[in-house]
């Protein structure tokens, strides 16, 4: 066993005594509300990976619900550091997470733990209403037609600041 697999299974072991990293790597843990996490172990490059099942993928309207779904992605304040993803074999749209065991310890484990679940929770109540609305919305066929860019806003969010005025300070 590879101190990668050892560590994470000393971290779950103090979540629940039967967590553990089966010989492949990998383990799922039941997060309640219906929700399984699917943790890998990588002992090339010693990350732990994560992921979870959002929803299955929408019948009708897909791209605008693709172009809502990517839209979490970006910058990832909606996801909280983790990817939105599709996962066309399946046919679901997964949360997917992954750190290097350098960045972490236990606490720090579980609190990933903690927040990638209720990060999922939320993601998902989202793309509920987001299908709803996006089945609405859909045309005949499953067409989407009523997709529209957020206003801008009225004033400048950032200062518009030289940056070269402030070279001088940095060196």
């Amino acid at each position: 066993m590879t101190h990668v697999a050892t560590q994470l299974n000393t971290w779950l072991a103090e979540i629940h005594p039967a967590l553990r990293l089966d010989e492949a790597g990998a383990c799922v843990i039941a997060a309640g509300n219906n929700r399984d996490l699917e943790l890998f172990a990588d002992t090339n490059t010693a990350r732990f990976f994560l992921s979870t099942k959002l929803m299955d993928l929408p019948a009708q309207g897909q791209s605008g619900f693709f172009i809502k779904v990517l839209a979490m992605n970006l910058f990832m304040q909606d996801t909280r550091g983790a990817t939105v993803a599709v996962d066309e074999q399946a046919g679901e749209v997964v949360l997917c997470f992954s750190q290097t065991m350098e960045e972490g310890d236990a606490v720090s484990f579980r609190n990933v733990l903690q927040n990638f679940t209720e990060t999922a929770r939320t993601l998902q109540q989202q793309m509920s209403t987001l299908v709803t609305a996006t089945n609405e919305a859909a045309g005949p066929a499953g067409t989407f037609t009523q997709y529209q860019h957020a206003a801008p806003p009225a004033a400048p969010i950032f200062e518009d600041i030289n940056p070269m005025s402030r070279i001088g300070h940095l060196v």
